[in-house]
C-alpha cells in the first residue's frame, strides 16, 4: 500500500444530467432511466461535492470481506468517526433497485467495453443492478488506488450523498466548521454534448429551454431510515480532529 502521506489525489467527479436540454434536442435519455428505475439516483447526483470530507474518506478506505452481516463492506473514518459503505447503503442512498444482472467476475464484463455492454442492456430494456456495479466498481477503485501514489477519487459526489444522509453535514454546519465544508460541483451534461456527437456543428443550433439548471444545495432530502455515523453528535471527536488536522485546513 502507497504511504497515505505521501499520496496524491484527484477527484472525479460525477456529471449532472439536464435531461430537459437533451430532450428539447431531440435526445430524450430519460425514458430509458425511468425504465430502470434510477431516476432517484440522477436526482442524487445533482448537489454539492465536500472535497476535503471525500478526501478524508479515501485516505483511510479499506475494502473487507465478510464485514457487516457477512456483506463484503467498505470500512473507513471521517472526521475521526468510523463509516462503513455496503452494496445495501448504495441502493438505499441511490433508490435504484437492488436487484438484476451483474457478474463481476465475468470474462464478458472484465474484457470488454463496460459501458458499451451496459449500453446495449439499457436499450434491450434488461434490468441492470445499478448498487452492485457501483459498489464493485467502487471497491475496484479503492483497491487499485492503494498501490498507487497517484490516487483517482472516485464517485465523489455519491460519498457527498452519503456524508448528507449520515447527518454528517448537518453535524459540522450545526457546529460553523466552515473550513472542511468547502464545496465544488461537477459539470452539466447538456444538449452541448451533441456537438462532440456530431449531430450540432456548432452551439447556434442548440435549442434553449429557457429553464436554467440549478444545482440543489440547501434543502436537500433525507432517506427514511438511513443509518447516521456512530458518535456523529460526540463534538468532542469532532473538535480533536479538527484541532489535528488546522495545519491541512490553512
Amino acid at each position: 500500500m502507497a504511504n497515505i502521506l505521501k499520496r496524491e489525489f484527484k477527484f472525479v467527479i460525477e456529471s449532472m444530467i439536464d435531461f430537459d436540454s437533451l430532450e428539447a434536442n431531440d435526445l430524450d435519455l430519460k425514458p430509458f432511466f425511468e425504465k430502470q428505475g434510477w431516476l432517484t439516483f440522477f436526482s442524487r447526483l445533482n448537489g454539492p461535492v465536500f472535497p476535503f470530507l471525500v478526501r478524508d474518506f479515501w485516505k483511510y478506505a479499506t475494502v473487507i470481506n465478510g464485514g457487516l452481516d457477512g456483506q463484503r463492506e467498505i470500512q473507513s473514518s471521517v472526521m475521526g468517526m468510523e463509516v462503513s459503505i455496503t452494496q445495501d447503503i448504495v441502493a438505499h442512498v441511490t433508490g435504484a433497485p437492488n436487484e438484476g444482472p451483474f457478474e463481476p467476475d465475468s470474462d464478458k464484463i472484465k474484457n470488454s467495453e463496460i459501458q458499451r455492454h451496459l449500453l446495449l442492456m439499457l436499450v434491450e430494456e434488461e434490468q441492470i443492478h445499478l448498487p452492485a456495479y457501483i459498489f464493485n466498481r467502487f471497491c475496484e477503485a479503492l483497491e487499485e488506488g492503494s498501490q498507487k501514489s497517484r490516487c483517482l477519487i472516485q464517485y465523489c459526489r455519491l460519498l457527498s450523498e452519503f456524508f448528507h444522509q449520515a447527518g454528517l453535514i448537518k453535524a459540522l454546519e450545526d457546529i460553523n466548521a466552515s473550513e472542511v465544508l468547502k464545496k465544488t460541483v461537477g459539470d452539466v451534461m447538456n444538449a452541448s454534448i451533441l456537438i462532440h456527437m456530431k449531430r450540432k456543428s456548432n452551439l447556434n443550433e442548440i435549442i434553449t429551454t429557457g429553464k436554467a439548471f440549478r444545482v440543489k444545495g440547501k434543502g436537500r432530502v433525507f432517506v427514511d431510515k438511513y443509518p447516521l455515523i456512530p458518535k456523529l453528535n460526540d463534538l468532542l471527536v469532532i473538535s480533536d480532529y479538527l484541532n489535528r488536522e488546522s495545519e491541512s485546513l490553512t
